[in-house]
């Protein structure tokens, strides 16, 4: 009987508890609900309507081939890479900017002279 006693009154502590965490969610539904009305009034500046970035990479490799029975030559090389975007979006007006720029060196064996590989 007393096992009988204890899951009952486990089960209506349980429904209390689901019960207060329901008033909870629909009380922050609510809260959220006032603030996305909030939001939609907040007009858009042209400044705010641009998104700018970019990303910049340099690198650098070397190879040094010293008494290697299979051919080759050694080698020193730098590349850079300059990628930028510029995006406008207000209303049903869009506007796309990309700039994307890449440059690349390489010195192989005995030669002093430097080529353009990229």
């Amino acid at each position: 009987m007393q096992i009988k006693t204890i899951v009952i009154a486990s089960l209506v502590l349980l429904g209390f508890n689901t019960v207060k965490s329901q008033n909870a969610i629909k009380e922050d539904a609510a809260k959220l609900f006032a603030e996305n009305n909030n939001l939609k009034n907040i007009t858009v500046d042209s400044a705010k309507a641009w998104k700018t970035g970019g990303v910049v990479t340099l690198a650098a490799s070397q190879v040094s081939l010293t008494n290697w029975a299979a051919g080759g030559q050694s080698s020193v090389s730098a590349n850079g890479l300059l990628s930028l975007f510029a995006n406008y979006k207000k209303g049903e007006n869009t506007w796309s900017n990309n700039l994307d720029l890449a440059y690349g060196v390489i010195r192989q064996g005995e030669n002093k002279n430097w080529w353009k590989n990229d």
